[in-house]
């Protein structure tokens, strides 16, 4: 049941930010970058995956690059499976760095 409930609110948040791109108002996108990485997390914990360990030295390396915060770049380098280089695309695809 937990399952679900973590399914469908990581859905609910990407259709709302979805909305709101398609009607102009696009937020902060520090905060919509924070959703979009928490709903994957959500998901990837719904579907037991990224259970890539990755280095300390990676996660502030890319944090000290981007700007983006700790837990940011811990996340955003497991959703990579620990690619550096694609972490690196991801975040600047969402306009940091």
């Amino acid at each position: 049941m937990k399952e679900q409930v973590i399914l469908e609110k990581a859905i609910r948040r990407l259709k709302d930010l979805q909305a709101k791109k398609e009607m102009g108002k696009v937020g902060d996108p520090y905060i919509e970058f924070q959703i979009l990485s928490e709903t994957i997390d959500q998901l990837n914990q719904f579907y037991n995956i990224n259970t890539v360990d990755v280095s300390s030295e990676d996660v502030r390396r890319l944090r000290d690059q981007t700007g983006i915060s700790l837990s940011d770049a811990e996340s955003v380098l497991k959703q990579q499976q620990g690619d550096y280089e694609k972490a690196i695309e991801i975040v600047r695809s969402r306009g940091f760095a």
